[in-house]
């Protein structure tokens, strides 16, 4: 298989060549040296640019390497990164839409709130007025309470007042009973005279028993409040 000699290789041999060949005397020349020098000078400097060289193509073989897996790690990390991106508008659509139901179920709240404020502030009216009636109702029954026991008191009064006076009646009317016909003869002077005085005076002791018997004014019915 044939070998490509690299540019360093075949100057160096061209100048051991040249450095093989005999001169005339066996002795160099100062041209003769001072192609050698330059020779020498332009192996070192071809030895060093081939170095440089390699040294270079390993660091771009390097570069390249480590810029491939700099891209590959790009790469990666954009699909991770656009997996992440997708994963977040995900969670921030479900986000959004749990917020938007918690917001209207909120409001729903609010406003069974509101109403329920309203139904507690008639309901609060409503006992007040109830409690105002209550008291009233109470009021009006006490004093009806008080008029019915001095009604029935005024009615046990007028009750024994009654009586009494049924028994003054009836004693009148005894005594009269017994003022007979026979009485009035034997006295000559039937309701007339001393008799008729007497009589008069007694009439007039019932009178006063009447009078103190007597039931004063009936109370009025309490009206209906």
């Amino acid at each position: 298989m044939n070998r490509t000699l690299s540019p360093v290789t075949a100057f160096a041999a061209l100048v051991l060549m040249v450095s093989a060949l005999p001169s005339a005397a066996q002795a160099p020349s100062p041209a003769e040296e001072k192609l050698r020098d330059a020779l020498k000078g332009v192996t070192l400097q071809l030895r060093t640019a081939e170095s440089e060289k390699a040294v270079a193509a390993a660091e771009k073989a390097a570069a390249d390497q480590k810029n491939a897996e700099l891209t590959a790690q790009i790469e990666k990390l954009s699909k991770q990164l656009t997996l992440v991106s997708r994963e977040r508008a995900e969670e921030q659509e479900k986000a959004t839409a749990i917020q938007n139901n918690l917001e209207g179920v909120l409001a729903k709240k609010q406003e069974e709130l509101t109403a329920y404020q309203k139904s507690l502030d008639k309901w609060k009216a409503a006992h007040s007025e109830i409690s105002d009636i209550a008291k009233k109702k109470e009021a009006a029954r006490a004093a009806l309470e008080r008029k019915s026991a001095a009604l029935e008191r005024n009615v046990t009064d007028l009750r024994s007042r009654n009586l009494a006076l049924f028994a003054t009646a009836n004693e009148i009317l005894d005594r009269y009973r017994k003022f007979g016909l026979g009485q009035a003869i034997s006295a000559r002077e039937p309701f007339t005279g001393l008799t008729r005085v007497k009589l008069q005076n007694q009439v007039q002791e019932y009178n006063t028993k009447l009078l103190d018997q007597t039931a004063p004014a009936s109370t009025p019915a309490p009206q209906k409040p």
